[in-house]
């Protein structure tokens, strides 16, 4: 956009090029705190509790480095939501993975972390799942849990198999 292409100009004086390179990454990533951390500060400002959450990603063309966004000084709650279906069968190491992640940076800056626990699109018989995620991220030290979404989403098309199943073993 005109807006982008403009602080782009203003901030490294030459235009905003066509590709992504190391320059426009860093110009990206830079425009997403900025605009998270005016979110947040907006967020406070209006008497409410500011929260992120990041999705799981590694090596994306977004915010890499997590402690950008879990620094803003305006932010309480900061976490993620590593929903293992459907490309990461073992369950436990990828959730521990970004667990110890949130709560890392969590104890860096003094934020509360949560995880965002997967409810839906999971197949009947693969519940246990959401018992062993939940215990990864308490067994890392998050006590913040929240989940996509309510009663296994089975209002929606992306609904686990047995929707009731999901729903009683996250509530157990």
């Amino acid at each position: 956009c005109s807006s982008c292409q403009e602080a782009f100009q203003k901030r490294h004086g030459h235009p905003l090029p066509d590709r992504l390179t190391p320059e426009v990454r860093s110009f990206k990533e830079d425009s997403l705190v900025e605009f998270t951390r005016f979110l947040c500060d907006t967020t406070v400002r209006l008497g409410l509790t500011a929260s992120v959450c990041l999705l799981p990603f590694e090596n994306s063309s977004t915010v890499n480095d997590w402690a950008k966004i879990a620094g803003i000084p305006s932010l309480t709650v900061f976490g993620t939501d590593p929903y293992w279906r459907p490309h990461q069968p073992d369950v436990e190491p990828f959730v521990t993975r970004f667990a110890r992640r949130v709560q890392e940076l969590c104890s860096r800056f003094g934020k509360e972390g949560q995880l965002w626990i997967l409810n839906f699109n999971i197949p009947k018989g693969e519940e246990e799942e959401i018992r062993v995620a939940v215990e990864a991220g308490y067994g890392q030290g998050i006590r913040n849990f929240a989940a996509w979404s309510y009663f296994g989403a089975g209002y929606i098309k992306l609904r686990a198999e047995d929707p009731e199943a999901v729903w009683k073993t996250l509530s157990s």
